[in-house]
């Protein structure tokens, strides 16, 4: 027992033991720390581990950069085909020039599934520089909507191939007449154009989740033309998808269509195209005008609507004042938006004990769109009835150059110059359906009609809201575009008793300057000059016939809701402003008289009409053509705030000054809308 107790008092206790074994570890990690820190060169490690990462980096950046130059060679090339393409009219288009558009398409997709591939390896390393992920994005963008393009191509082939009748270099208009053929093809294609939709829902989808706020100028304008494609390949494949129920429709192919054809005399301007001198109609069945007929505007023709319709029409105080209201749904309307005036003439027309009842479309042509159908026409003969009963018929030949002078002769004459009127525009009808039949003279008169309807002297509307979404969709509606979201500027008149605009020339100035809260402080001139140079060989001013010599001007300016008149010069009264949804309004009724020239101003403060764009700011503004108007010049001076730096700008300016501020001066021939874009950073 003594032994055993002395053995354990000689034991060394636990605690030492556990405190040798720590001074043991620690012995040996410190050891291993100071061989470490001796032995091994952690700086020239760090190098290295840094040149790599610079070199991978590097690597990284330079395989996007040649994408970005590669994917911009294949944009370049297959932008100019596209343009080559859209510089010819609609008419001279061939099978080729889409099989070219084809070939440069499939070219595209090649080069994008190329470059994807050489781009796999980068993708894991997006998220280091934000214009590399946005970069790979529009990569994936580009190459859904060459596939959206190449299924709309594929799904237009069959129907293309018909027009032509298989000639390559045949334009595509060849046999447009054959409505049910065309629809059935288009059927044909359907496939197509859904595989299509398909592709661009991805490329919305796409679009709306990539983050532009922190992506360099360079690629948000590649991104910006990105929704331009997208938008335009939207419409078009839906137009297309539409297209063979709505051409059903329109060309009659299972129910008759009738059509209201209002002839507007522009020489007498009103907000939507002109005075309703004359009208007619026609009947559309499997595609072909089976009837048609053409009168003179009076009290009695057309019929108008009974009497307890009068008080349907709600006319503004400030308009024309009727002694019977119901004639101001058809003397050309107080509305500068076509469809608006259309309905209510197809209305009045309807409700009215009138020939082709109900109707379904109205087509509207002023005095320049029958000039120009004269112009593809040659010439037609009009006979022109004697006013005694045993007198011979006399017969006039019309041509696009002798039209508004026959028209004033004979209205300068005694009888009823409506009716030769009427008689002519029946003529001009009659040989339009027959000259129609002869592919080349259909293409000829076809151009002609489209550039009419581009420059608003001819205008179609529909009761259908579809079609009529088609019809704006193309640019023939005359509708009025709302100004919300951005700048707008739109310049009605409306002659309140002469026949002279063909001899007023009227331009346009408009000073803007964009403040630091996006709002704009706008002036606006208007200039008239109504020269007796241009006016004495005009057959249209002669007082003694066409009404007063002076030009009396019931004149609307269209500028953004919520706009606020700050002063104005020149007007003889203060202008009446009408503030709606879409659109203030400032009217005042002015006169300019003959041989004379003035000019109407007036300053206004506009609501903010600025918008973002990634991380920067855009300024648009919109400018609408007055339907039945001539070209007129229009002079637009944008005064950006200090400090600003153009990142893009479409149209391209005149002129740039750097003053106090960034001025830009844009000098423009209004033929149609134009819209004006400047993104800026500032």
């Amino acid at each position: 027992m003594e032994n055993l107790k002395a053995s354990q008092s000689e034991s060394p206790p636990v605690e030492d033991n556990n405190r040798r074994k720590r001074r043991r570890r620690r012995g040996l990690l410190g050891k291993t720390w100071r061989f470490l820190t001796k032995s091994v060169r952690w700086g020239l490690i760090l190098s290295i581990l840094t040149v790599v990462v610079v070199i991978v980096v590097g690597v990284q950046a330079v395989l996007i950069a040649d994408a970005a130059n590669q994917l911009n060679r294949s944009y370049n090339s297959t932008t100019r085909v596209v343009n080559a393409i859209s510089s010819k009219s609609g008419t001279d288009l061939t099978l080729n020039d889409f099989e070219r558009l084809k070939t440069s398409v499939r070219s595209l997709s090649n080069s994008l599934d190329r470059m994807d591939s050489r781009l796999n390896y980068v993708k894991r390393f997006a998220a280091l520089n934000p214009d590399w992920a946005v970069m790979l994005d529009s990569l994936q963008i580009s190459r859904e909507i060459t596939s959206a393009t190449t299924n709309i191509i594929s799904g237009l082939e069959p129907v293309l191939f018909y027009m032509v009748d298989g000639q390559s270099d045949e334009t595509v208009i060849t046999q447009i007449s054959s409505g049910e053929r065309v629809v059935e093809l288009l059927s044909i294609g359907r496939g197509s154009f859904d595989r299509a939709t398909t592709h661009l829902n991805t490329v919305r989808s796409q679009l709306d989740g990539i983050d532009l706020s922190e992506v360099s100028s360079s690629l948000l304008l590649q991104i910006r033309t990105l929704e331009d494609y997208y938008t335009q390949l939207h419409e078009i494949n839906t137009f297309l998808i539409q297209a063979p129920g709505i051409l059903t429709t329109v060309l009659g192919l299972e129910q008759t269509q009738n059509y209201l054809i209002l002839a507007q005399n522009s020489d007498e301007l009103r907000p939507s195209g002109g005075y309703i001198s004359t009208y007619g109609w026609m009947t559309v069945r499997n595609g072909r005008i089976v009837d048609y007929a053409y009168y003179p505007t009076t009290r009695d023709t057309p019929q108008p609507p009974p009497q307890e319709f009068e008080t349907a029409v709600p006319i503004p105080s400030w308009w024309i004042q009727y002694t019977s209201p119901i004639y101001a749904m058809w003397d050309g309307s107080w509305y500068a938006n076509f469809p608006r005036t259309a309905e209510m003439a197809r209305i009045y027309y309807n409700l009215g004990n009138n020939p082709s009842r109900p109707i379904n479309g109205v087509i509207a042509i002023d005095v320049r769109g029958f000039e120009k159908i004269l112009e593809s026409l040659g010439s037609v003969v009009v006979p022109r009835q004697p006013e005694e009963e045993d007198g011979e018929v006399e017969f006039v030949t019309v041509n696009a150059g002798s039209f508004r002078d026959v028209i004033y002769d004979i209205r300068a004459e005694e009888g009823a110059h409506k009716d030769f009127v009427a008689d002519m525009y029946n003529e001009i009808f009659s040989q339009w359906q027959s000259q129609s039949s002869d592919p080349r003279n259909n293409q000829e008169l076809l151009g002609i009609i489209l550039e009419a309807l581009f420059q608003k002297h001819i205008m179609v509307y529909h009761e259908s809201s579809q079609i009529n979404n088609v019809i704006r969709f193309l640019g023939w509606s005359g509708y009025q575009q709302s100004a919300v979201g951005h700048d707008y500027l739109m310049v009605a008149d409306a002659n309140l008793g002469n026949k002279s605009n063909r001899s007023i020339i009227r331009r346009t100035t408009y000073d803007v300057t964009i403040h630091e809260d996006d709002t704009a402080m706008s002036r606006l001139s208007i200039s008239y000059d109504y020269s007796d140079s241009i006016a004495r060989d005009d057959p249209a001013v002669n007082p003694l016939f066409h009404g007063p010599i002076d030009y009396n001007n019931l004149m609307q300016i269209f500028v953004p809701p919520q706009s606020e008149l700050l002063g104005h010069e020149n007007f003889g009264s203060e202008p009446i402003v009408v503030h709606e949804d879409h659109h203030t309004i400032f009217i005042s009724r002015v006169r300019i008289e003959y041989d004379t020239s003035q000019r109407y101003q007036v300053r206004y403060q506009t609501p903010v009409v600025i918008d973002e764009v990634g991380p920067y700011r855009r300024y648009r503004l919109l400018i609408q053509k007055q339907p039945g108007m001539l070209p007129e010049k229009v002079d637009v001076q944008v005064s950006l705030p200090p400090g600003t730096q153009i990142i893009s700008m479409s149209p391209r300016p005149a002129a740039t000054y750097t003053l106090d501020n960034l001025i830009l001066d844009f000098r423009l021939e209004l033929t149609s809308d134009v819209m004006l874009e400047i993104i800026f950073d500032g």
